[in-house]
This record gives structure tokens, sequence and C-alpha cells, in this order.
């Protein structure tokens, strides 16, 4: 597909203007920060993979479809997290982050008991019957299920799922206050600033490894709930890659962190 050009006008209203530097940090992120951008590419693609191989069993499997197809969902949710990670938009990472890992914990337990796909579709708004509903189908109950079989998984998903959490998948202290500036005038005088779009630096770096792990542990609850549709993909493989790319560029990025964290 041909570049657009940039139309009449564009950029001249804060949305247009906010989305032009957000694309541009993308591509700075593509450059300088290479390693990290490849690993949120390469889980993209194993996310791919596995929405393709979820498109063609629903097309053939005579089960119920809805768990399969909510793994399209936490991919395309995926992509929102990581493109805001590599634009700096950290404070839009960690709310897309938790809809991804919720849809995905929402498909292995569709999948596990196919008729929970009628329960979900059937929400009630009768006060009793949606307090019944709510107890199934949500996070804390579904990763109860999870850690039944797989504690360590479990383990994992609580830890993404509350990380997103306090970093602003609801509002809180870290989530203002750790993208506010304070911003010097030319009198001399400081005034509060919000930043949108962080460079590199200490922010940056906890959304793009957040956004990291919302890919992998996707990945792993795809394998978990159709292990028979994941091994022709190689995702135990990839998941061993992605986890051992991700320590190396910790502690690459290590020093910093804690010159950061000392502070002046």
């Amino acid at each position: 597909m041909p570049p657009i050009p940039t139309p009449p006008h564009w950029g001249r209203d804060n949305l247009s203007e906010f989305a032009t530097k957000a694309f541009s940090n993308e591509m700075a992120t593509f450059v300088q920060e290479t390693a990290w951008y490849s690993l949120l590419v390469s889980l993209d693609a194993t996310l791919k993979e596995c929405a393709g191989q979820v498109m063609r069993e629903v097309v053939v499997a005579q089960d119920e479809p809805i768990g399969r197809l909510l793994f399209l969902q936490a991919h395309s949710q995926y992509i929102a997290t990581a493109r805001s990670a590599a634009a700096g938009h950290c404070a839009a990472v960690f709310p897309v982050g938790r809809a991804a890992v919720e849809a995905a914990c929402y498909a292995w337990h569709i999948i596990a008991d196919p008729s929970a796909a009628q329960r979900w579709q059937d929400k009630s708004q009768d006060r009793d019957a949606l307090r019944i509903w709510n107890r199934e189908f949500s996070f804390g109950s579904i990763c109860r299920e999870i850690g039944e079989q797989h504690a360590g998984t479990a383990t994992w998903a609580r830890y993404i799922h509350q990380t997103a959490i306090d970093h602003g998948a609801h509002p809180n202290q870290h989530a203002l206050f750790g993208n506010m500036v304070h911003v010097a005038r030319e009198d001399g005088g400081l005034e509060l600033g919000m930043t949108y779009l962080h460079g590199w630096g200490l922010e940056f770096l906890n959304a793009a490894k957040f956004a990291v792990e919302v890919g992998m542990l996707v990945v792993r609850l795809f394998e978990l709930a159709l292990p028979l549709s994941a091994v022709p993909l190689q995702t135990a493989a990839r998941l061993t890659q992605a986890r051992t790319l991700l320590s190396a560029l910790i502690e690459v990025a290590r020093p910093m962190v804690e010159a950061e964290l000392r502070g002046p």
C-alpha cells in the first residue's frame, strides 16, 4: 500500500499533532531501541500466527468458537499495548494491556468449559442473576481456575493484572503523578505539566517491559487453552526465546534504572 500524503491541515489540531508525535516516537524506538522493538514485533508475529490458527479452526471445528475468538481480541489489544509502549504513551499502555490479559483469561475459561460461552453472552440485568454471573466472569474467579491446573501461570497473570491496576488501569496516585512534571516559567516560577509522550527513561522502560509480558502471557494462555494448536506454532520455544531476551534487556537497562531511582 503506497504511503498516504499528509492531508491539508493535519497537525493543526491537538489530536492530529499528538498522532504525528506518537508515530515519530514509534519510529525512534524502531531505530534507537531496536532490541525492545524487535521483541514486541516477535510477540506480535507469534500472536498473529495464533490468530490465523484460530480462524482456520473456527471454520472447521464443531465446538463453541467464542473462546477461540477471544484470543483474536487479545491480539488486537496487544497491538495497541505495544504501539503505545513504542510511542512512549505510557499512561495508555496499562489499561489496554489489562484488557488483553482479561480477554485471554476469558478465552481459556470458555475453551475449558464450552457451556460458559452461552452464560457469558446471556448477561442478565436481574440483580441476583447478575451476582451469579459476576462470580463466574471475574478475573479473580477465572484466575483461581487457571491456578488449579497451572499455578505458575495464574501467579504471573495476577502479577501482570495488578501491575496494570497500579500503573493506571484504575485511577491511582502513580498513574497520575508518574506522568506529571514541573515546568519552569519565564518568571522563574514553576507550574505543573502532564507528560503524554515519554522519551527513553524509567517510565518508558516500565511500559515496554509490561507490554512484552502481556504479549508473552497471552501466548502462554493460548498454549494452555489450545495445546494441539500451539505445538506446530512452536510457542514454547518462542516464549523461551522471548523470556531470555527480556532478561538480557533488563540487565542492560539496570544501571539506568538504578541511577534514576537514586535521583540527582
